[in-house]
């Protein structure tokens, strides 16, 4: 499956089909996806102060849970 992302006027981003791509059949093992520059910088923007905040060193284990990403448990 293959996507790219669009921001928005609110500064939110929509996740869209790509329409030269094949149809998906929500089967698909994994996407591809495309962002511009800005919206992967600023994705990760905030992780730099996370890292300071919780003192995480290189090779330090750590969970992060986004809500309504994170598959239920069963």
């Amino acid at each position: 499956m293959q996507t790219y992302v669009r921001r928005n006027a609110d500064d939110t981003m929509t996740l869209h089909l790509r329409p030269a791509a094949p149809v998906p059949t929500w089967k698909e093992p994994c996407d591809r996806s495309s962002m511009s520059n800005w919206q992967n910088t600023q994705s990760m923007r905030p992780f730099g102060d996370f890292i300071k905040q919780q003192r995480l060193m290189e090779d330090d284990d750590y969970w992060l849970d986004l809500d309504g990403f994170t598959a239920p448990t069963p």
